[in-house]
C-alpha cells in the first residue's frame, strides 16, 4: 500500500510515493549532482543532503492546476 506524503495538507507531485520510490528520486538527483560536478569523489553526502533538500522542497510546492 502506497503512503501518502503530503505536507502541511497540501497536495504534491510525490504525493502517493512509497519511501522506497521516494529514496530512489533522491538518489537519482543526487547522481545527476555528482555528474554535473563532473564525477568528482569525496561529496556524496553533500549530493545526498541537496538532492532531499531539492525533492522535499518540489513536495511543498503546490502543484499548478
Amino acid at each position: 500500500m502506497k503512503s501518502s506524503l503530503i505536507r502541511n495538507g497540501e497536495k504534491n507531485r510525490n504525493e502517493g510515493l512509497t519511501q522506497v520510490e521516494l529514496a530512489a528520486e533522491i538518489r537519482l538527483r543526487a547522481y545527476k549532482l555528482y555528474e554535473q560536478r563532473g564525477r568528482i569523489d569525496g561529496h556524496a553526502q553533500e549530493d545526498w543532503a541537496q538532492a532531499e533538500a531539492e525533492v522535499f522542497e518540489s513536495e511543498q510546492r503546490p502543484v499548478a492546476a
